[in-house]
């Protein structure tokens, strides 16, 4: 541990190294942090805050690490873990809207365990990550996580009521939005929604303003029922003209909406367990569809309506290779399918990491009516290199990545992520749709906001943290503060 910091034996503060190793890494980062703290309830959490406030030394929070920003590790003073704290939930009625049903969850709850009991109740939780079986309830909603349901659903925020959290000096709050606000569900999780209730500024502050101890979600009284379906195409542009389509003619059913290139199908053939598809086949898309009662009845609408577009195509076999997904042990397939994309590039990535090298992703996205000419620009600066394209493409938000093999191409393709990210502005999109600006993607604030907005940001972290001890780094860059 540094000199300066000093902690009271009572806060359980450990500085051995082996600990402080197993702190050190998000999937794509590494920063040796001074000391972890791993407190066990809120009061615990009140005492070292104020006691850390009082001594100005930075706290950053983190869950189960699993950000691709930084965002959760540090090497500026204490990490505080939240795997200790009340990992337990409960659901009430609400009392201000009968009829409703509020969930009061524990921010070290698992999200798909909490998901999974709930569901057993007969209750739902929309929000999806794909990384739902490793993340902590808390750090979904510090990030405004969202995922591959998000097209119907939104993102986290459209679902929490109220939250409990800690400042900086050590205070306790409780707060709740009115039960008649409908929270915006869209797609930004780059700085702070600054004219919006308390409850919307931590949702996405990435533990800049405070630390989380409990969350108060809207859960939905029934279980959806819905079939998953896969949809081989021969191109991008057959793809992007297919989406284009299915935005447009979209009802309440369509509840998913996504996109694998050749590449990400490239893994699959690889690696996935039972997967196939045709030969030909350079594109695909993922959706979901939900249904009341018969569903063949929403699998033939949606087979004629793609016999029909792959018939204007000219590729009317296509048709034939839909594949359908209705039991739940093949949807529970499929998500793996899908989440051994990016969990491949990950792993793929970090090979390279002391080298220099590594995963740079983009998190861009833009109106849907936009996102062909973007990914036609987008794939402009592609050359030669391999780039791996996946994701939410029926939110105009899919997901570039680039394995650089060493320091030369990792600068080269986060200058190419920038270029894309003011592309994005341009068009009326935003730099960060799900995954949040951390420390790694700091600078981008500047690149989606004003001069003004940024600084009405700061003066927002400043009221909340005037000494600057939560997450230095995160969301605000250094320089921002010696303007």
């Amino acid at each position: 541990m540094k000199a300066h910091i000093e902690l009271p034996q009572a806060f359980g503060a450990t500085t051995d190294r082996d600990v402080l190793q197993a702190y050190s890494a998000d999937p794509l980062h590494v920063a040796m942090p001074d000391a972890v703290v791993r407190p066990k309830n809120v009061e615990e959490v009140s005492r070292i805050l104020a006691y850390c406030n009082e001594k100005r030394i930075p706290v950053t929070a983190c869950g189960n690490q699993t950000s691709l920003t930084a965002a959760a590790i540090t090497d500026q003073g204490i990490l505080m873990s939240s795997e200790r704290l009340d990992a337990s939930w409960r659901i009430e009625e609400d009392t201000q809207m009968p009829g409703r049903w509020l969930a009061f969850v524990g921010v070290a709850a698992n999200l798909a365990a909490f998901q999974d009991d709930l569901a057993a109740q007969g209750f739902f939780y929309p929000p999806d990550p794909t990384s739902r079986a490793e993340v902590m309830v808390g750090a979904t909603v510090a990030t405004n996580a969202s995922g591959e349901d998000s097209f119907k659903y939104g993102s986290t925020r459209r679902w929490v009521r109220g939250l409990q959290y800690v400042r900086a000096d050590g205070e306790v709050r409780n707060v709740m939005r009115d039960a008649k606000q409908v929270a915006n569900g869209s797609k930004n999780s780059c700085g702070l929604p600054i004219r919006d209730s308390e409850v919307d500024l931590l949702i996405g502050s990435e533990g800049t303003l405070g630390i989380l101890t409990q969350v108060i979600v809207e859960v939905l009284p029934k279980v959806p029922d819905y079939v998953s379906m896969l949809v081989f195409l021969n191109s991008e542009q057959s793809v992007l003209s297919a989406v284009q389509q299915i935005v447009a003619e979209a009802g309440p059913e369509l509840r998913c909406c996504e996109y694998m290139d050749n590449a990400a199908l490239d893994i699959l053939r690889e690696h996935a367990d039972d997967f196939s598809c045709p030969d030909e086949t350079n594109a695909v898309l993922y959706l979901k569809a939900e249904f009341e009662g018969d569903s063949s009845l929403v699998v033939e609408s949606w087979y004629t309506r793609f016999e029909s577009l792959f018939s204007k195509m000219g590729t009317p076999h296509l048709a034939d290779a839909i594949q359908v997904f209705e039991d739940p042990p093949g949807q529970r397939r499929l998500r793996e399918w899908r989440h051994l994309v990016p969990a491949t590039i990950n792993e793929r990535a970090a090979r390279f990491r002391d080298f220099g090298g590594g995963k740079v992703s983009s998190d861009w996205y833009v109106p849907v009516d936009q996102i062909a000419e973007m990914m036609a620009e987008v794939r402009r600066d592609q050359g030669s290199s391999k780039w791996i394209v996946f994701g939410h493409i029926g939110n105009g938000h899919p997901h570039f990545n680039f394995i650089a093999e060493d320091l030369r191409q990792y600068q080269h393709d986060r200058m190419l992520l920038f270029k894309h990210c003011e592309a994005a502005v341009r068009r009326g999109g935003g730099v960060s749709a799900e995954h949040g600006i951390g420390k790694k993607k700091a600078k981008l604030l500047e690149t989606q906001y004003s001069a003004s907005e940024v600084q009405e940001m700061l003066a927002v972290k400043k009221s909340f943290d005037p000494n600057r001890i939560l997450a230095p780094g995160n969301i605000f860059a250094a320089h921002l503060w010696h303007r």
